[in-house]
């Protein structure tokens, strides 16, 4: 698959041979986004999509390999930039028609150019299928209702609209080690621009380095200990005691435990946390039987 990222509206297809295309966000690559995809009938294939820059499902490498175990030939990220945002639909259409796209699939809700003002309505010269919306328990699967999910710590019904569990990566960096002080050392992650969800503390599951680990992490501003202005995502895992710094962590949100909680002292916050570990071990091993 060649991955290009465009700053401008240009050619991309170098072998000038008739292409079927995806077309949209794509944000989160959900079980909606996969019907669209999965309706790309003839390749070779190419998917277009626009880039985000923050609170977003998927960072761009996460999009990539989501989108590469589905056969296409380019993925395409368009720059959020003026060059692009500011082009007219006329000249969108145009670029389509340069990169010899010769079939389209996309969302009924698919807007593009200035100000969103092309539509399904303006893609009839191609051959075009526009799917009706992907639903779950009669809700319409959408990366904004994910997020509603994720903003109320509903992260075991995830998986139902996005095909797998929530999933944040992101490089692990200092932090104070207060943890490690109370018997409870964390790895505390760059989330970079990655939507979060609720505050609190969640059962998880990561990987670090192809070794997969369970563990709880805790999601928050840390009122006990200092009431920081930015979320901070912290993880404690069980059985490990590596030195992880500047590696890569994948982080599956499985289960949210409880909200976060200003303790009157650390002594109160280690028996809380010491609850909390035992409540989340105790649901991976029912998850065993």
């Amino acid at each position: 698959m060649k991955i290009i990222k465009l700053n401008q509206l240009e050619i991309f297809n170098q072998q000038d041979i008739p292409l079927s295309c995806a077309i949209g966000f794509f944000d989160g690559v959900h079980l909606g986004h996969q019907e669209i995809i999965n309706n790309l009938k003839e390749k070779p294939m190419a998917l277009i999509t626009f880039e985000q820059t923050n609170n977003y499902l998927t960072s761009a490498e996460l999009k990539n390999q989501l989108i590469k175990t589905f056969g296409f030939e380019y993925f395409i990220t368009l720059a959020n930039n003026s060059k692009i945002m500011e082009s007219s639909k006329e000249e969108f259409i145009e670029f389509l028609n340069i990169n010899k796209i010769k079939s389209l699939v996309c969302g009924h809700d698919f807007r593009f150019g200035f100000q969103r003002l092309g539509s399904i309505k303006d893609l009839t010269q191609f051959n075009l299928k526009v799917l009706d919306d992907q639903k779950n328990n009669n809700q319409r699967i959408s990366s904004t209702l994910i997020k509603e999910f994720l903003k109320d710590g509903q992260v075991d019904i995830i998986p139902g609209y996005l095909g797998r569990y929530y999933q944040i990566e992101g490089l692990v960096m200092e932090g104070l080690k207060l943890g490690r002080t109370i018997g409870f050392p964390t790895i505390n992650i760059d989330y970079q621009g990655y939507f979060l969800p609720m505050s609190g503390v969640y059962q998880v599951k990561c990987k670090i380095n192809n070794q997969s680990y369970n563990g709880m992490a805790n999601l928050g501003f840390n009122p006990t200990v200092g009431n920081n202005q930015k979320q901070k995502l912290e993880i404690h895992l069980f059985d490990f005691n590596q030195d992880v710094y500047g590696e890569t962590v994948k982080i599956e949100f499985l289960k949210f435990i409880r909200e976060e909680k200003k303790f009157n002292s650390l002594d109160e916050l280690k028996k809380a946390i010491e609850k909390d570990k035992a409540k989340i071990k105790d649901n991976f091993w029912r998850s065993y039987d």
